[in-house]
């Protein structure tokens, strides 16, 4: 089957964006930043939407990890969420109905964080308050496991069983 222009173009671009050696030629970053001009301008909420959505996946690749390699506080995700929206943390302690103290300490993994507070951070956020929850109880796993590891414990279902 013969390639067209187009597909060969198309072929030889995405080599060069999986290789890295991308070398427009001025006539195609001209062609770029025409496209990139004529684009509507977005909002200044469109614009958080799409960073707290970029930093969703973020959230994801956080929660796939098989084994963390280091445990990030779900304050630090939150604090985050914060920075993006520029929302003051006085502005979140009313919302939760905690005190500033008790929020600076939720952001900086000295308190846990309720499902309700997960739900509330989901909503504002525009995401799952799961998430929140789900990266809470990785942390506390992963903590868990890393001093089980080090411990002599040899609790197996065989041990409990009698012998027939």
């Amino acid at each position: 089957m013969k390639k067209t222009v187009n597909s060969k173009k198309d072929e030889l671009f995405n080599e060069a964006v999986i290789t890295g050696e991308l070398n427009p030629t001025e006539k195609d970053l001209d062609a770029f930043r025409k496209f990139v001009g004529a684009r509507p301008k977005l909002t200044n909420l469109q614009k958080i939407k799409y960073k707290l959505k970029g930093f969703e996946i973020e959230f994801k690749r956080y929660l796939q990890q098989e084994k963390l390699i280091e445990v990030v506080p779900v304050g630090s995700f939150l604090k985050e969420c914060l920075s993006i929206t520029g929302i003051k943390n006085k502005d979140i302690a009313k919302l939760l109905d905690i005190s500033p103290s008790n929020l600076s300490a939720m952001l900086n993994g000295k308190r846990r964080l309720t499902v309700e507070q997960a739900y509330t951070f989901g909503q504002l956020f525009n995401t799952k308050g799961k998430f929140f929850i789900d990266i809470q109880h990785k942390n506390e796993w992963s903590r868990f496991i890393s001093v089980k590891s080090k411990s002599k414990s040899n609790v197996r279902l065989e041990n409990y069983l009698q012998a027939s």
